[in-house]
């Protein structure tokens, strides 16, 4: 078979292939008319399956489909796609559709804020819920001795000490100036001081000595938050 014949069986076999997928396989539209039409188009597919298949044997085989036969199957195959391909696009167009009532109704700015607020304030919880897991996490590695009730108030105490931080450096800043982020170091080392001694009112001098080695001691230049020391293990 010379290159020129087996580029036309290929091109014929990728176009019948196609047409199979929009009646085989592609989403559908509603049918307009009745159950005939269905099973006439799964005798065509059935049909054409039959012809795909033998000009590929002819391929294999190193023969070439005549020119009549060619042209007969590339003008079925056209007659196919015709019917077929514009359904099979309406249908996924119907499938991008929004569901009824969605996007129809309007609401006003006040409800969207009210909906943005609520929004803000569940994503503020759930990072509330993570601190609060990664703290009682730390404290149970740091003492798992600890009872429930002491375990709790550390806890607590860590992640009200936490909060606090945040508020003494709002958006991450310690202040603008010089006397603006020494005030608020001092202010955050005075947050670290009575965090470690309301810890010291219950739990062992050496499990505070363990925590503190992962709470921020501002002991670094005013406006620079340092690492923990410790990381936890």
């Amino acid at each position: 078979m010379s290159l020129a014949q087996t580029a036309i069986v290929s091109a014929l076999v990728a176009a019948a292939a196609l047409a199979v997928y929009h009646v085989a396989i592609a989403p559908k539209a509603l049918p307009a008319s009745g159950p005939g039409d269905a099973s006439a188009s799964a005798e065509e597919v059935a049909a054409l399956r039959r012809e795909v298949e033998a000009f590929r044997k002819a391929a294999a085989g190193g023969g070439a489909p005549s020119s009549a036969a060619s042209a007969s199957l590339a003008a079925r195959i056209s007659a196919l796609e015709g019917r077929l391909i514009p359904a099979s696009a309406e249908a996924g167009a119907n499938n991008a559709r929004l569901p009824a009532g969605v996007g129809s109704r309007s609401f006003t700015e006040e409800q969207l804020e009210s909906l943005r607020a609520m929004l803000d304030e569940v994503e503020a919880r759930r990072n509330t819920d993570r601190e609060t897991a990664s703290f009682r996490d730390l404290v149970r590695r740091t003492a798992p001795s600890l009872s429930a009730a002491d375990e709790a108030a550390t806890v607590s105490l860590l992640t009200q000490f936490m909060k606090t931080l945040r508020a003494t450096f709002a958006d991450g800043s310690a202040g603008s100036t010089d006397e603006a982020r020494a005030t608020t170091g001092s202010k955050a080392a005075a947050a670290r001081a009575k965090l470690l001694d309301d810890l010291s009112g219950f739990l062992p001098h050496d499990v505070v000595e363990k925590l503190s080695a992962h709470v921020p001691d501002f002991s670094n230049p005013p406006g620079h938050i340092p690492p923990n020391r410790e990381a936890p293990k």
